[in-house]
């Protein structure tokens, strides 16, 4: 078995054709094998392994003292040097006592104040977080309200609507109707044929009569049969006038009244103009 690596004279007494399998390197010979590194090479690498090592353990002596240190160390830590030097820099200038007091002062607010603003802004970004929560909450709690009361509507016998239609209904409910801030359920703005202010029954009401969505419902009166018959409520005659202290159509406004308060209660609620009529409406 030959060896990796032979001395000088070891490699004059081998047969020239093994002489030639190998290769003289740093005064020794070493045998020709792909992948192989020289003593030199070993004792270099050797050499780099445990300098890196020995520098590891340098540096973990220097800073061991160092475990445990937190951000409120080093700030005061830092504070501190500030300060000390505001106190060395006036030595050497002769002492200004107002002055030196002020940087002082300054100077102690400051590190007071920092721990407490980042409190402060720990607590903000939570308080934000809470809020976006809760409001979440509120308006599923509110849209939840709004459809209950909207099928309670649609199921009841005076409307007569068919099941099978729910699902269209849910859906059409929650860009139709608001809760108010008295808990009651009315029917917004802006809808196209559906006038604002409007419970849901007496939209339901309007529906059958004006013969729309039929499917919805086993029975409809029929178009144009509106209830009353002597005013057109195609506009709220509440809304207010831009001087608000009149509505649109004080006529229309009586009329409905007269028909039916409790629908002219909430379609005075949904134009804001209840204070116009203070004594006219019927207790809820």
């Amino acid at each position: 078995m030959l060896d990796m690596l032979i001395s000088t004279e070891a490699h004059t007494n081998l047969d020239p054709v093994i002489q030639a399998e190998y290769s003289e390197r740093d005064g020794q010979f070493q045998l020709n094998v792909e992948g192989t590194f020289s003593r030199a090479d070993r004792d270099t690498l050797h050499g780099s392994l445990t300098a890196e090592r020995n520098a590891h353990k340098e540096t973990k002596s220097k800073f061991s003292g160092l475990e445990g240190i937190t951000r409120d160390n080093v700030e005061t830590l830092y504070n501190t040097v500030v300060e000390r030097g505001v106190q060395l820099e006036q030595l050497g200038d002769g002492p200004d006592v107002e002055e030196i007091a002020t940087r002082l002062a300054e100077q102690r607010v400051l590190a007071q104040v920092r721990p407490l603003e980042r409190t402060i802004a720990e607590r903000d970004e939570s308080l934000v977080t809470v809020t976006t929560e809760r409001d979440g909450l509120v308006a599923t709690r509110d849209a939840a309200k709004v459809t209950d009361a909207v099928l309670k509507a649609f199921n009841s016998k005076p409307i007569g609507g068919i099941s099978d239609a729910t699902p269209d209904v849910e859906l059409w409910a929650d860009r139709t109707f608001q809760l108010q801030e008295d808990g009651s359920t009315v029917s917004r703005e802006g809808i196209d044929g559906v006038q604002p202010g409007l419970s849901p029954k007496e939209v339901f009401g309007d529906m059958q009569k004006d013969g729309l969505r039929k499917h919805w419902f086993k029975n409809s009166v029929g178009a144009g049969a509106r209830e009353g018959g002597n005013f057109d409520t195609a506009t709220n005659p509440f809304t207010l006038k831009a001087n608000g202290t009149e509505v649109v159509s004080l006529t229309q406004a009586m009329a409905v009244l007269k028909e039916n308060p409790t629908r002219a209660k909430n379609m005075a609620i949904a134009a804001k103009s209840t204070h116009l009529f203070p004594t006219v409406f019927p207790a809820t």
